[in-house]
């Protein structure tokens, strides 16, 4: 699909990030660079491990921070996560399909080489973990918690509000963010937000911390302009600059 990679990439922008390319096959890219100049874009082969090759040799070339990947991907080409994730020496945002792939390869999250965000809502949480988490309380707190220490991740558990946790035990309940958010591509947004701070170095949990408050804050701000019915995700990547702004004012 090109509508999530793009609104991932166009959020990351927006989030300070300042070379953002889009990695994904012909057909997808083709379409893709007819609607923006700002993204720069890699032509992936339809193969999954060929197209983790290829990535390899570009994050090399390149100089990359931060991958992200999983928005927009069909299920099978997101095997790629697990070899991205086992292969490469950068911090790794999982997002969408790429969340389920660790299914029955957990241990793959404990052997990573650099940190490991996991975005998922809830119904990619079951995939990945095969089981329900509580809406809400205590005890959807604590899953998470375990989660993120048994296999070393940093776990960002989508949802109103969105939890945090990290593997030394810490969880944050986030305080921004409204219904509005409940729409397609937020979350796309969210996984651009997330990798631009990942690239400005600021520790792991704080930055999806931070990427989770400024998505909030961003995503607020939209539904103050068009209500909380009429905000649409692309609403949220404008209104990422004055959200950066007013907590620039606070800090």
């Amino acid at each position: 699909m090109v509508g999530a990679p793009y609104l991932a990439g166009m959020a990351a922008l927006r989030s300070g990030a300042g070379l953002v390319t889009v990695a994904s096959t012909t057909d997808v890219i083709e379409t893709l660079e007819q609607r923006t100049v700002e993204l720069l874009t890699l032509r992936l082969p339809k193969d999954a491990h060929e197209a983790a090759e290829r990535v390899e040799v570009y994050i090399k070339r390149r100089h990359v921070s931060v991958v992200a990947i999983g928005p927009g991907m069909t299920p099978e080409f997101a095997m790629l996560a697990r070899e991205i994730v086992g292969k490469i020496d950068l911090p790794v945002v999982c997002d969408a399909s790429s969340v389920g792939v660790f299914k029955n390869h957990l241990e793959l999250l404990k052997k990573a080489k650099n940190d490991v965000f996991l975005t998922p809502h809830d119904g990619e949480f079951r995939t990945l973990a095969g089981f329900e988490l509580p809406h809400s309380g205590v005890e959807r707190q604590e899953i998470i918690q375990n989660f993120a220490e048994q296999y070393g991740v940093v776990l960002v558990a989508k949802g109103h509000p969105t939890l945090v946790a990290a593997p030394n035990g810490r969880v944050y309940a986030n305080t921004t963010g409204s219904p509005a958010l409940a729409t397609a591509g937020t979350g796309d947004v969210l996984t651009g937000i997330l990798a631009a701070l990942v690239a400005q170095r600021v520790s792991a949990f704080q930055t999806a911390e931070l990427a989770v408050y400024l998505h909030g804050l961003a995503g607020d701000l939209a539904e103050k302009e068009k209500t909380e019915p009429g905000v649409i995700a692309s609403d949220v990547i404008d209104k990422i600059p004055a959200a950066l702004q007013k907590m620039s004012r606070k800090a």
